[in-house]
Parts: C-alpha cells; sequence; structure tokens
C-alpha cells in the first residue's frame, strides 16, 4: 500500500523574505519574518525572526553577529 500523499503543503508566516531561487520542499512551516537564502533549499521548519540558507537550509537567529543587513545589499 502506498504511503499518502502530503497535500498540506509550505506555511508561510507574515513578512517572510525568499532569496531568488529559494526552494521550500514539503509541509515546513516558515515562521513571521523569516529570511530564505538565495538557492536554499529548506526541508524542515524555519522559526520565527531566523534566517536560512544552504542545501539542505540551515537556520539561525536573525541580527547574529556575521549577519549582512539587507538595507547593506544594494539593488
Amino acid at each position: 500500500a502506498r504511503a499518502p500523499f502530503d497535500t498540506q503543503g509550505p506555511r508561510l508566516g507574515e513578512g517572510v523574505v525568499g532569496g531568488t531561487g529559494a526552494k521550500i520542499l514539503g509541509s515546513v512551516s516558515i515562521g513571521d519574518r523569516a529570511l530564505i537564502g538565495a538557492n536554499a533549499v529548506v526541508v524542515s521548519d524555519v522559526p520565527e525572526g531566523h534566517s536560512a540558507a544552504g542545501a539542505p537550509a540551515q537556520s539561525w537567529p536573525s541580527g547574529k553577529r556575521g549577519q549582512i543587513p539587507m538595507t547593506s545589499v544594494s539593488r
């Protein structure tokens, strides 16, 4: 017997920002004000106010030392 398909899909909070090419796979939750890096592959939950990057994506609290502030990125 086949396992049922997951029809829930990802859940995105308020103010989530996703970089170009980011992929959010499965029924994961992305918390409010989370930042997802370009080309990230998100396969697990990202808590509120966290940043995530990589493949598979790893998350850390936003505002940690060493993070590039969004205001300093040229557009």
